[in-house]
């Protein structure tokens, strides 16, 4: 595409100077969750913790724009700062470039991606386009922001409500097993006495076409299978699993894994294998180590980096249980309800990839020479 009049374009690698942190990046093990220092690293986030250590302060110009190598973030810093180890590239706009011109061109860069790679080396090779007048750069910078503000606006209310659907989902759950949704006389049993334990083992070289279940496959709180991979893909001896069994996450029980699978196959080590008896069914089953009463007590009993629960652990939790028609009832009820929520949250995502479109389509018109006449 032409230039617009007025414009001259440059290699990113002569529009930036790239500032060396020096021996001042802070390791993530010694974040702090407040202080007096914030500091800046290529996480989602933006910022990752922070610091009492007055002395990792960063003594640069400010702004500064700050790039991550690894996941191709870039954010705006005015304020004083600390920045993160690995992977936290420092950028300073060169003099012909207004910082906040040169943050907003940044964002709609093109640059590939290449998993947890460096990724500085391509980004190196963008085009900077930009008008000469430092003045004209500005009143892109007003309009955009101007645009942005609206769009952001919209943005936040979109994921505020996609927070209170998960509340709600809480509070079904909730509900349903405290006997609100429909009304069931107590009759309390602990987990031991409704399922026995799986312990067959497999090596999945010898069940190459059956599917494999791993914790990332499954969606938190509702049980979802996001994908299934071939047991042939794997190498580490798999846990089997039945049409009917309920698997449960041991690893990490706040993460909420729990699945109800209607087909049989081998899953990781990482679920405890739950058969349960004929007393209970399993959807219901499921749906109650989902709520939060039992993920908070699962996830109290160990501590560490990566916790890992044991049966003879959660075996005494005492579950109220109905007789096997209000089960069904309530298994139906809640299924019911998180369809409707299921609804809600896709129109919600669906809102926000269109603003997500909006906002590169504000960009890229803006670093065309069209968003201001």
């Amino acid at each position: 595409m032409e230039l617009p009049y007025g414009w001259e374009t440059k290699f990113f690698k002569d529009s930036f100077k790239n500032i060396s942190p020096g021996d001042k990046k802070i390791k993530r093990r010694n974040y702090l969750d407040s202080g007096a220092l914030p500091i800046i690293d290529q996480g989602e986030e933006y910022i990752g913790g922070y610091t009492n250590d007055e002395t990792k302060t960063q003594e640069i110009n400010l702004p500064v724009i700050i790039f991550g190598d690894h996941t191709r973030r870039f954010k705006f810093i005015s304020q004083k700062f600390a920045v993160g180890a690995d992977g936290t590239k420092i950028l300073k706009p060169k003099e012909f470039l207004l910082p906040k011109f040169a943050y907003y061109q940044c964002l709609q860069l093109s640059i590939p991606n290449k998993g947890y790679s460096r990724h500085f080396q391509y980004l190196k090779k963008n085009m900077i386009k930009y008008p000469t007048k430092l003045e004209e750069q500005q009143q892109i910078v007003n309009e955009i922001e101007t645009q942005l503000t609206r769009l952001d606006a919209s943005v936040r209310a979109l994921k505020s409500v996609k927070k209170k659907l998960d509340v709600y989902r809480k509070s079904v759950l909730k509900s349903a097993f405290d006997g609100e949704i429909l009304p069931f006389e107590s009759n309390r049993k602990p987990l031991k006495e409704l399922v026995s334990i799986g312990k067959e083992r497999a090596n999945p070289k010898f069940h190459p076409n059956k599917p494999y279940l791993g914790m990332a496959h499954i969606e938190s709180l509702s049980g979802k299978v996001l994908e299934t991979h071939y047991a042939k893909e794997m190498k580490a001896t798999s846990a089997v699993f039945s049409s009917g069994d309920v698997l449960y996450g041991r690893l990490r029980p706040y993460l909420n894994k729990v699945v109800c699978p209607d087909f049989s196959g081998l899953c990781s080590t990482e679920f405890i294998i739950l058969k349960p008896n004929k007393s209970v069914l399993s959807k219901f089953l499921a749906w109650r180590l989902r709520t939060s009463e039992f993920v908070n007590f699962a996830n109290s009993l160990n501590s560490g980096d990566r916790p890992r629960v044991k049966f003879s652990q959660i075996s005494e939790f005492e579950i109220n249980l109905p007789v096997i028609e209000v089960q069904q009832q309530i298994v139906s009820e809640i299924e019911s309800r998180f369809s409707v929520i299921d609804k809600l949250e896709q129109t919600i995502d669906n809102s926000l990839l269109k603003a997500e479109q909006l906002r590169k389509s504000i960009l890229k018109s803006a670093f065309e020479g069209r968003l201001v006449k």
